[in-house]
C-alpha cells in the first residue's frame, strides 16, 4: 500500500475543522503573488515586514538558527517583483541561511513555523510513519482506530483485572480484542493481574497505553506488552511476539526530499528596471544582467552554494538514520531482519520490520 506522506495525514482524523480551514488559508496567502517587494534591515525586521505583506502570522525559532550559525546580525536585501510570499520567504531564508545548513518552514495551525531545514525533515519523518496492520489481501495497511475507537471519554479502573479490562474496550469499542494469554504468562502477566489507572478526555489509543504502562514497568523491549492494530483485529501480546511478524510497507518521500539550496540570493534593484539601461535593453555598469540584479560585492566566491543532489543525499541518510535510531540498530540488517531501502529516482521508501518495529517507530516518533 502506498502512503502519502503530507503534514495532516495521521492527524486528520481528529483535527477541528477551523484548524483545517486555518491551514488551508495560511497556504493559500502563501502563494499569493506580490508584485513588489523590500525586505531590508535585520532579518527579525524582514520576517516581520514579510509577514505584514503577506498577511501570514510567522513564528520563528530564533535558537534553532542560532545553533544552526545563521547569520543573524547583517543587513539582509531581498528586492524584486513577482513572486510569491512563500516564495519571498525562501529567498529570505537562503541569504541568511549558513553553507550547506539550509532553512526551512511549515505550516500549522494557520501560522507559519521558520526552523533549520533539517527540524522539519525530522518533524515530517515524526508525522509520516504509522504502524502497518495486515489487509484482506495480505499488504500492509495504515493502522487506524475507527468510529467509537477514536472517542476520547473518561476511564477509571481500579484493581479490575486484565482481562475485564481488555473485556470493557472490547465491549465500548465494538473492536475484535485477541490476547495471546500464553505469551503474557511467558512474562509473568496473568488475566487476573490487576489494573488501576484514571484518565479523563483521552482517546482510546492512549488509553490502552496506559493499560499497559503499569504492567510493562522495568521490562524490556522484548517483554514488554504491546498492542497493534493487524488485520482489523486489535492484537496483545509481548514484544517477543510481534518481533517475529515481519511488514512491508511503501512510503512516499516525495515532501522530505524537498530541498532548499543554499545558494546566496541576487540583489533586485527596482529602480533599475525602470531606468534608460532597461528600457533600451542595454548593457550598465553592472555587467550584461540589464540592471535588474545589483553585484555581489559582499563575496565573489561561490564556493558556498550548495549542490541539490548533495543535499537530497544527505537527507536521505538523514531518514534512514532517524528511523533506525528510533527503535534500535539491532533490528534492522546485518543484527535484526528489518531493512530501509528508498527506491532511486521514484522518491519512495521501502520499509521491512517487525510489528514490533513498527510499533517503537509510532512510540518514538509519534504518531
Amino acid at each position: 500500500m502506498m502512503k502519502q506522506l503530507t503534514f495532516g495525514l495521521l492527524v486528520a482524523a481528529i483535527l477541528l475543522t477551523t484548524g483545517v480551514s486555518m491551514a488551508a488559508d495560511t497556504e493559500a496567502m502563501l502563494k499569493k503573488q506580490q508584485d513588489r517587494y523590500s525586505l531590508t534591515g535585520s532579518p527579525r525586521d524582514a520576517v516581520s515586514r514579510l509577514a505584514k505583506l503577506g498577511g501570514v502570522k510567522i513564528e520563528v525559532d530564533w535558537l534553532a538558527l542560532e545553533r544552526a550559525e545563521a547569520n543573524l546580525t547583517e543587513k539582509v536585501v531581498v528586492k524584486g517583483r513577482n513572486a510569491t510570499t512563500g516564495q519571498i520567504l525562501e529567498l529570505l531564508l537562503a541569504q541568511i541561511a549558513a553553507p550547506r545548513r539550509p532553512l526551512s518552514y511549515y505550516v500549522e495551525d494557520g501560522v507559519v513555523h521558520v526552523t533549520t531545514q533539517s527540524r522539519v525533515l525530522s518533524r515530517r519523518t515524526r508525522n509520516a510513519l504509522a504502524p502497518p496492520r495486515r489487509s484482506s489481501r495480505g499488504k500492509a495497511a495504515q493502522v487506524r482506530p475507527a468510529g467509537r475507537a477514536a472517542v476520547a471519554r473518561e476511564f477509571k479502573f481500579e484493581g479490575v483485572p486484565l482481562s475485564d479490562v481488555v473485556q470493557y474496550f472490547r465491549d465500548m469499542t465494538g473492536l475484535n480484542f485477541h490476547v495471546n494469554w500464553r505469551s503474557l504468562k511467558n512474562v509473568g502477566v496473568e488475566r487476573a493481574t490487576p489494573i488501576s489507572y484514571q484518565a479523563r478526555g483521552v482517546s482510546v489509543a492512549t488509553a490502552l497505553d496506559l493499560m499497559l504502562k503499569e504492567i510493562n514497568a522495568d521490562r524490556d523491549k522484548l517483554s514488554s506488552v504491546y498492542w497493534v492494530v493487524d488485520d482489523g483485529m486489535v492484537r496483545i501480546a509481548t514484544g517477543e511476539v510481534f518481533r517475529g511478524e515481519m511488514r512491508t510497507v511503501v512510503y512516499d518521500i516525495a515532501d522530505l526530499l524537498a530541498v532548499v539550496p543554499n545558494f546566496k540570493a541576487p540583489r533586485v534593484n527596482l529602480d533599475s528596471t525602470t531606468g534608460s539601461n532597461a528600457e533600451a535593453g542595454g548593457d550598465n555598469d553592472n555587467g550584461d544582467l540589464g540592471g535588474l540584479f545589483e553585484p555581489d560585492d559582499d563575496n565573489d566566491d561561490d564556493s558556498g552554494e550548495t549542490d541539490v543532489s548533495e543535499l537530497r543525499t544527505r537527507q536521505r541518510e538523514t531518514i534512514v538514520k532517524m528511523i533506525k535510531e528510533s527503535i534500535g540498530e539491532e533490528m534492522w540488517r546485518p543484527e535484526g531482519k528489518g531493512s530501509i531501502t528508498i527506491l532511486p529516482g521514484r522518491k519512495q521508501m521501502v520499509i521491512t520490520q517487525s510489528l514490533l518495529g513498527f510499533k517503537l517507530m509510532r512510540q518514538t516518533l509519534g504518531n
